[in-house]
């Protein structure tokens, strides 16, 4: 690899963009490999709590399926979402489109395998900040299929 330098500050700034790899092929972009994490961490964590894990990242069209796990007779679909920082709740990343992506993911699956168990969604949260304590939070329930009036009110406090 070479590097021409010219006097110009623009053309620096331009060839080293060019020589530059931006992400090299063996690392994967931070936030993504917090979500890889995240999820893992959320697999863990719900096995510690007695969780049969089914599926991991299960996908239907434009949709896919974080966790599909069972816990008795119920069918538990699992959306984890991992962030960095506390400045904004996780679980409020699970916007209503979202919620219809999941629910059409989650009937996808339930007519590919003939699943006539009850079903439910859950989201897992975590905050894994610098510096400070791992917070994993699980919202049992968190959003019905079928009523779109209906919304949780996640605990902020």
């Amino acid at each position: 690899m070479f590097l021409i330098v010219f006097s110009n500050t623009f053309y620096w700034k331009y060839y080293i963009c060019f020589l530059t790899p931006k992400h090299p092929k063996n690392l994967k972009a931070a936030h993504i490999q917090l979500g890889i994490d995240g999820e893992l961490l959320a697999v863990n964590f719900l096995k510690e709590k007695g969780y049969q894990i089914l599926q991991q990242n299960w996908r239907a069209s434009h949709a896919e399926i974080d966790i599909i796990a069972q816990i008795g007779n119920d069918l538990v679909f699992v959306e984890v979402k991992t962030r960095s920082s506390n400045l904004i709740f996780p679980e409020k990343a699970v916007t209503k489109a979202k919620q219809k992506l999941l629910v059409k993911a989650a009937n996808s699956y339930c007519d590919e395998f003939k699943i006539t168990s009850e079903i439910r969604f859950d989201i897992i949260a975590i905050i894994q900040a610098k510096n400070k304590a791992l917070e994993i939070e699980h919202f049992e329930d968190a959003f019905f299929p079928y009523d779109d009036n209906y919304s949780i009110d996640f605990d902020t406090d």
